[in-house]
């Protein structure tokens, strides 16, 4: 064999055996393995274009030399070369650099040769790829060289299969003996597939976790609660009910107070025992989510949280009576520009019992009184008044 390097020097080897191939390859001179190796390479081109195979001996030799290698980054010409060729060596190979390489041509030619293994072997090789995140090119490589084995892989493996593969591959069902590998997907490295997966399932899929809502953990239950709420399926209002009745964690009782709102459900016994919660993200939900006429004037001043005091104003809005227009006139002095807006938005769903007092607000001496109180009766289509009034009072806003 002649092997010529693509150096400045002319560069001509003369290799007659197995032993010149291995002194030539274990050269100090780097120009003259490479030389070999592109010959090589060039070889192999010739042999695959006539359907034959690479003398037996140069394939020992490379794979030897690959052996010798191990770590070394002069490794991957040998990879690269061993990886164009069939047999055992070739095999082996690609199975030690699909498992290993952080370089991804080699890593596709290992997975080209992989993809020939039978069925069982296949499995065992790639079933840990396919759970292992690290490298997301060598686990979705391996999830689709799996598509032909879904009935031989655990449902961990076929769960994550399905969910990064390229393939359409079938998800396993939601079970009490699948929910395990389900909540690991859930939280686990690609969690919006795993969501988008479970939804693509159906409410029944959904029905499934609210039954074993006893083994999700709570970031789980907070999406299933949600998810639940937007898809309307049934069993959520009862799950939402045990949720805030079992006073479970604050974040949970909030997004079940809240869910409560959003589907229009009043009941002022589940929700009014947690208007007093020492988590103002709680009370405030709580309130919300109430829609009996209550009198807040104590609360409305007493509370420290202004999330809370939000909350109140707006459930006077919805839920409250003539009495309230004087409470809510004080907050339009208020330091918190929400608060103040809060008050304005109240003061006009009021109305008309909020019409005169807002008209009377516009001459007060507080300038942030006369904004809002103007602001409302704008709204009330009184603009006239505001006119009105200020004009007569040499006053502009």
């Amino acid at each position: 064999m002649k092997a010529k390097a693509d150096e400045p020097r002319d560069l001509t080897l003369e290799i007659a055996s197995r032993q010149d191939l291995a002194r030539a390859l274990r050269s100090p001179d780097a120009a003259v393995h490479t030389a070999v190796l592109q010959s090589i390479n060039s070889m192999i081109d010739q042999a695959l274009a006539a359907g034959k195979q690479l003398n037996q001996e140069v394939l020992d030799e490379l794979y030897l030399r690959y052996q010798e290698l191990e770590g070394c980054p002069d490794r991957t010409w040998y990879t690269f070369l061993l990886l164009r060729l069939d047999g055992r060596q070739s095999l082996e190979v690609a199975r030690q650099e699909f498992i290993a390489t952080e370089n991804d041509k080699i890593l596709l030619l290992a997975a080209a040769k992989i993809s020939q293994l039978p069925a069982e072997q296949r499995v065992a090789l790639l079933s840990p790829c396919v759970t292992d995140p690290s490298n997301a090119m060598r686990c979705r490589a391996a999830a689709n060289m799996l598509d032909d084995c879904l009935e031989h892989l655990s449902p961990s493996v076929a769960l994550r299969a399905a969910i990064i593969s390229d393939h359409e591959l079938p998800l396993p069902p939601l079970t009490a003996h699948t929910i395990d590998a389900w909540l690991t997907e859930l939280d686990g490295p690609y969690p919006r597939s795993a969501r988008e997966a479970l939804i693509q399932k159906g409410n029944e899929a959904l029905e499934a976790m609210l039954a074993l809502w006893e083994r999700l953990p709570a970031t789980v239950r907070i999406w299933v609660l949600h998810t639940g709420v937007e898809r309307k399926v049934p069993g959520i209002v009862p799950r939402l009910r045990e949720t805030i009745k079992h006073n479970e964690s604050a974040e949970l009782l909030r997004v079940a107070l809240e869910s409560l709102k959003v589907l229009h459900i009043e009941d002022e016994d589940l929700v009014a025992p947690l208007y007093s919660h020492k988590i103002a993200s709680v009370r405030a939900a709580a309130i919300a989510a109430g829609s009996a006429s209550v009198d807040w004037s104590i609360e409305l001043f007493a509370e420290s949280a202004d999330e809370v005091r939000l909350a109140i104003i707006e459930r006077i809005g919805r839920c409250g009576a003539a009495d309230d227009v004087a409470h809510l006139l004080c907050l339009l002095k208020a330091k918190n520009w929400r608060i103040r807006a809060r008050a304005t938005d109240a003061l006009v769903a009021l109305a008309p019992a909020s019409l005169a007092p807002l008209r009377r607000a516009l001459g007060d001496s507080d300038e942030q009184v006369r904004v809002a109180a103007a602001q409302g009766l704008y709204r009330l289509r009184k603009e006239e008044w505001v006119i009105q009034d200020l004009a007569s009072a040499g006053q502009a806003l």
